[in-house]
């Protein structure tokens, strides 16, 4: 309201010395005119990630109490400020990733490499053992 009552003095004066109205046709005006600040994106976004790294940085300083001192609810509403529903929400969407993530597959041998149990193509098996002394 501040910045508008000092926009509102400015284009009074502007209007008024460019011609376009006089002092009675600015107090017939005024009451019409409005001003709708829109929101800047920019310096939005750079708040609302500040205050996420403050968040997630006191999660990290209490995620070794939570469990012995702090419930993980109690964080969740207290550190990184979620409502109910955000917390409702984000349970779901937890739930859905760990439904959705593949469970591990036995890992796949090379085909280029043999299995250490099996003989080589040439049918003979051979075993090298190397001892390392070091300094301790």
């Amino acid at each position: 309201m501040r910045f508008a009552h000092l926009f509102y003095g400015i284009l009074k004066k502007q209007l008024i010395l460019k011609g376009v109205c006089t002092e009675e046709d600015w107090e017939n005006w005024k009451n019409d005119i409005t001003l709708d600040f829109i929101r800047d994106n920019h310096f939005t976004e750079l708040r609302d990630m500040e205050i996420l790294r403050e968040r997630v940085q006191a999660l990290d300083m209490v995620q070794n109490y939570v469990g012995e001192y702090y419930s993980k609810e109690w964080v969740q509403r207290n550190v990184l400020m979620l409502s109910d529903e955000d917390i409702k929400d984000m349970k779901k969407e937890i739930e859905g990733e760990n439904e959705e993530a593949p469970e591990e597959e036995p890992q796949q041998q090379n085909q280029d490499e043999p299995d250490a149990n099996e003989a080589p193509a040439g049918g003979q098996k051979h075993s090298i053992d190397i001892n390392v002394k070091g300094n301790n």
